[in-house]
């Protein structure tokens, strides 16, 4: 079922599960996740992988979302997954939710200024762009982010495409505040480094 744009905030927090479907995708591409948050211009959802496990915490600009859907066959068929992989402790192996929650959702910027102060690196997709960008914040100030994109380049063997020039915030569309993939990059930074 389609919900409709002004019952969106009654699904904060419910546990429901629903398919987030961008403007800037394809119509058949979607994101499933729980609407978990409400900052104003953005929702941050609970994203889910495609067996069900827990991928990532998004932050989505509310213009960019096309619809949310719910209720339907694949939402039930992952209700199951996710009951299932919870009842196995499967589904948070990463302990993202622990990172998650150390964050404070105050607003984009405070998100922003947070995994910029402890080396996070984050996916941002941006108005301009059709692709995201995984990089590490430098600076953030009321209107943009410097980041820095040369060791994940490097590391990923895409040196043509390094990115250093700032972000502006307004344009930025969706942010893995905190994912999967992310998460593993940062712990092989890590080790690498030491």
């Amino acid at each position: 079922m389609i919900i409709k744009r002004k019952d969106w905030n009654s699904y904060l927090n419910k546990k429901e599960l629903v398919k987030i479907y961008g403007k800037s995708q394809d119509s058949y591409i979607f994101a499933l996740g729980y609407m978990i948050a409400d900052l104003g211009q953005y929702y941050i959802f609970e994203v889910v992988d495609d067996v069900g496990s827990l991928d990532s915490y998004v932050l989505y600009k509310k213009t960019e979302i096309e619809k949310l859907v719910c209720d339907d066959s694949h939402t039930r068929m992952f209700d199951f997954y996710i009951d299932y992989l919870k009842k196995q402790d499967e589904f948070d192996r990463l302990n993202l939710q622990k990172a998650y929650n150390d964050i404070p959702q105050k607003d984009i910027i405070t998100i922003l200024k947070y995994c910029c102060d402890h080396g996070f690196y984050v996916t941002i997709a941006e108005s301009e762009d059709d692709y995201e960008e995984t990089v590490k914040i430098i600076s953030v100030d009321t209107q943009k982010v410097l980041i820095d994109q040369k060791e994940y380049c490097k590391d990923y063997g895409l040196l043509d495409e390094v990115r250093s020039t700032p972000i502006k915030i307004a344009n930025i569309m969706t942010l893995d505040i905190i994912s999967k993939e992310n998460y593993l990059y940062e712990q092989y930074r890590k080790q690498k480094n030491s």
